[in-house]
């Protein structure tokens, strides 16, 4: 949606060299757990080009959204409490699905109406972190202003919406994919209690200065409320 309503850059390229190696380990998700030659050359790939994809946009965008807050969200927890976190892939993994989630209810809206959104960060959750979180807060905060009155449009909201179709799994498709291959898929395998996977996501929108899925869904009143839902609907068992 930052490419419809802000003019980001979308690579075309970049994402067709990477959603063509899919089938081969997200269709099959069983090899990757049996360590198949073919699937697991497939993942890795995968993983080389959405570095290359990165390279050639510039930024992070082709290969980090609103899935990967949350794993950064839970690493700064970690760093502020001491409380163990788990690997960095693990961890997107449960934020691929509720990501996934979120993309799912959003598609079932026909005409978006947005909400004021929080003017400030929640900064006692943040503690020592607080100041730089609230810069890359502030800076997020004219874009998402900008993403609202585009958005609005009937014709762009429609763009949009066809986008998804094309582009976002659906959350049981990644959930099985990811629990068929041995890995994380509930907040239980990444030593997480449901609480704490709830203050992670609900703070993760504050920390990242580009726009994500996990902003819109707070701009159209999906979060906080849907979080307790997704939790218990995807990432409980």
């Amino acid at each position: 949606f930052n490419h419809l309503s802000c003019g980001e850059y979308f690579c075309r390229y970049c994402s067709e060299m990477i959603n063509a190696l899919e089938p081969f380990y997200l269709d099959h998700p069983e090899d990757i757990g049996s360590r198949e030659p073919g699937a697991v050359e497939a993942l890795f790939k995968a993983l080389s080009y959405s570095g290359i994809a990165m390279t050639l946009v510039g930024t992070s965008a082709p290969a980090s959204g609103g899935e990967h807050l949350l794993s950064h969200t839970l690493d700064m927890m970690s760093a502020n409490d001491g409380v163990a976190h788990d690997l960095h892939g693990r961890q997107v993994g449960l934020g691929t699905i509720f990501a996934c989630a979120l993309y799912e209810r959003i598609a079932q809206i026909e005409k978006p109406e947005f909400k004021p959104i929080p003017s400030r960060i929640d900064a006692a959750f943040w503690d020592g972190r607080a100041g730089n979180v609230r810069d890359q807060y502030e800076q997020k905060t004219p874009s998402l202003g900008i993403i609202g009155e585009k958005l609005q449009r009937a014709e762009i909201w429609q763009a949009f919406l066809e986008s998804i179709a094309d582009q976002v799994r659906p959350p049981g498709q990644i959930k099985n994919c990811l629990k068929t291959a041995g890995a994380a898929h509930t907040f239980a395998d990444i030593g997480c209690s449901r609480e704490r996977f709830l203050a992670a996501a609900n703070h993760m929108h504050e920390i990242r200065k580009r726009p994500t899925v996990v902003d819109l869904a707070w701009m159209l009143g999906i979060l906080p409320g849907a979080a307790d839902e997704i939790v218990d609907a995807w990432l409980t068992r």
